[in-house]
């Protein structure tokens, strides 16, 4: 089954850094010291270079909302909804 990517509007998706009381153990301070390189280097290994990431959808069994990063070396989704991890790399 090919995934579908289905943008979604960033005003509705709430950053969790702006929800207070979110109960999150990171704080903005910490948060801030790691980039989104760094993240995405942690999750998908070396993918070159961040060029932009979106706030989407990928359609499959069911909708996975999660976030979509454009590198200059390949297109990255990654989704964590209740335990549910879903990582795609796709070169280009």
């Amino acid at each position: 089954i090919k995934p579908k990517f289905l943008p979604l509007f960033e005003s509705m998706m709430a950053d969790s850094s702006q929800t207070e009381g979110s109960g999150n153990s990171v704080t903005a301070a910490s948060a801030s010291d790691i980039s989104k390189e760094e993240i995405l280097r942690q999750i998908f290994g070396e993918i070159g270079e961040l060029i932009e990431d979106f706030t989407c959808a990928v359609e499959s069994t069911v909708l996975l909302h999660g976030r979509m990063y454009i590198t200059n070396k390949f297109i990255c989704f990654y989704s964590n909804l209740f335990g549910l991890e879903k990582k795609i790399r796709i070169p280009y």
